[in-house]
């Protein structure tokens, strides 16, 4: 979503050439983290796939629910989604 957002504003600026500088100054350094992180995400966690696991506990949980929705739109960054996630599971409010 932050990406259409930079986008949007780079074309609105009519200089969609600095798209590139934009979205790696925004949110470059996060999704490189991303990258390096993606085995813990699609590899085992308690016993099955992360993402599997993940969307269990945020059925039940109301902290890791809004971490996991604040990371979809951009508003939760990778590099201290492990101090979130471990924050808003002893208080999920």
């Amino acid at each position: 979503m932050r990406s259409a957002e930079l986008f949007a504003e780079a074309y609105l600026a009519g200089d969609v050439g600095s798209y590139d500088a934009r979205w790696r100054a925004d949110f470059g350094r996060e999704l490189r983290r991303a990258s390096k992180m993606r085995r813990r995400f699609y590899g085992d966690f308690w016993g099955g796939p992360f993402t599997d696991r993940m969307i269990k506990l945020a059925r039940a949980h109301p902290g890791i629910r809004r971490t996991l929705r604040e990371l979809v739109t951009g508003d939760q960054g990778y590099l201290d989604l492990k101090r979130t996630l471990a924050r808003r599971a002893l208080n999920p409010f």
